[in-house]
């Protein structure tokens, strides 16, 4: 004997969880929209023994400008003695090495790079390796405008 013994066939509400399925699907797509950029822009900045690196990027209509600010923290015991690596890659080009002592506690040094400024995006990866630790980080410019 069924449950139902009028002949009407009733619905089990599957009509209500898929509704609901594809309401908790579109919240994640805006909540990871929202938050997306904030875990990329994360990739820009980092710490090494007490140094702070940061990797910035500046453009005009014909050149990109690569900045890499490196900041000793006030109670950092910076040896300069040994210098800090950085391997600047620019698209899929060679990287570019270069060697820099570290800033003394509570100043700044900053690594400059520029380029023509290509007809498309650019990726720029620096990986900086100092007293055994390696720090990537990561910044793309967005294609000219027109």
């Amino acid at each position: 004997m069924t449950r139902y013994t009028d002949g009407r066939r009733r619905s089990s509400g599957g009509g209500l969880s898929r509704k609901l399925v594809l309401l908790d699907l579109l919240l994640l797509c805006i909540i990871g929209g929202v938050i997306y950029p904030f875990i990329i822009e994360r990739n820009r900045t980092g710490t090494i023994d007490g140094v702070n690196f940061e990797l910035a990027l500046r453009y005009d209509r014909d050149t990109v400008f690569c900045s890499v600010v490196m900041t000793g923290g006030d109670g950092a015991l910076i040896s300069e003695s040994e210098p800090v690596t950085l391997s600047l890659q620019v698209g899929e080009a060679e990287p570019v090495l270069l060697d820099e002592l570290p800033p003394p506690a509570g100043e700044s040094r900053t690594v400059r790079y520029s380029m023509a400024r290509p007809g498309k995006g650019v990726r720029f990866r620096c990986v900086i390796q100092w007293k055994g630790e390696t720090l990537t980080l990561n910044a793309k410019t967005v294609p000219p405008e027109g």
